[in-house]
């Protein structure tokens, strides 16, 4: 994870028109622009805590409730503090694959092809990496798209590895409500009673809205309010049914901005957002709550 980078493409019309530095509402998931409300910091917090503790987490939220542009949070927040960081975007893997994707991810060279081997491979890294005092974790996104039960148990066995005092692997599952109802299963119980810590994202009240536009509006270099309380309903109305891509739907309050380097002064709107509340979500199997960072589920 190399963190965010300077822009360089040239400005678009409408920058300089509303003094901005930077176009507010771009598509892709920038840290720099995350909506550090209440809840989305407290959710940001016990992703950390499960990094910590080398646990097993997961993330669930709707397409475009924000789960990737935390997950990038994240790795700032983890960035120089003695973690190996990985990433598994493409999870549509079958067990022998998923495990060499682990292996690479962990830094190991030409995974072996046979189960067995690699297992004892990615055991050994991971042995390697704890006598050197540094904490590996591995973030699955999309997971929902995992096929099948053996992936998933493959998952739970890589918890196993253990010292007498630790885990040796953190994994942090992100994915859909889909993923959710999954571990909900029978099948998956035995999945589902490790994970640790549970965050699931919920979209934005009115409010909040407001304060999320006004927010990336500051970061791309513009103080004074821009959105009227009108045009700050309408993105929260038209935001109540996430769109299927959270890319797209990401640039309608930008959309709403290039009227205006036209000359255009109404008010700008139309939208949606990304960030999102965060309910922490019941435990799916364990007869106990799972390890809430501040003791309890709200």
């Amino acid at each position: 994870w190399e963190g965010s980078r300077e822009r360089s493409e040239p400005k678009a019309m409408y920058e300089s028109h509303f003094g901005l530095s930077d176009r507010p509402f771009r598509r892709t998931p920038d840290p720099a622009y995350l909506f550090a409300g209440e809840v989305h910091a407290e959710a940001l917090e016990r992703l950390v805590y499960c990094a910590e503790e080398t646990d097993l987490g997961l993330l669930t939220g709707d397409v475009g409730t924000g789960k990737t542009l935390l997950t990038r949070a994240l790795a700032d927040r983890l960035d120089g503090r003695g973690f190996h960081l990985g990433w598994i975007v493409h999870p549509r893997l079958s067990p022998a694959q998923l495990l060499a994707a682990v292996a690479a991810e962990l830094g190991v060279d030409r995974p072996p092809r046979s189960r067995r081997a690699c297992v004892e491979a990615i055991y050994a890294r991971l042995e390697e990496l704890w006598e050197e005092g540094i904490r590996p974790v591995l973030i699955l996104d999309e997971a929902q798209l995992l096929p099948g039960r053996e992936a998933l148990e493959e998952i739970r066995l890589l918890t196993n590895f253990q010292t007498d005092t630790e885990n040796l692997l953190g994994l942090i599952l992100v994915g859909q409500p889909e993923l959710e109802a999954r571990l909900r299963r029978p099948a998956y119980r035995a999945v589902a009673q490790r994970i640790g810590i549970h965050c699931r994202l919920e979209p934005l009240s009115e409010d909040d809205t407001g304060r999320y536009l006004a927010h990336r509006l500051r970061v791309a270099g513009r103080e004074e309010p821009l959105f009227t309380g009108d045009a700050v309903a309408a993105v929260h109305r038209l935001s109540g049914a996430p769109p299927p891509d959270q890319r797209r739907g990401r640039g309608r309050p930008d959309r709403g901005l290039r009227p205006g380097g036209r000359g255009d002064q109404g008010a700008p709107g139309g939208g949606r957002r990304e960030e999102p509340a965060v309910r922490l979500a019941p435990s799916l199997w364990r007869p106990k709550s799972p390890r809430w960072f501040h003791g309890q589920d709200r």
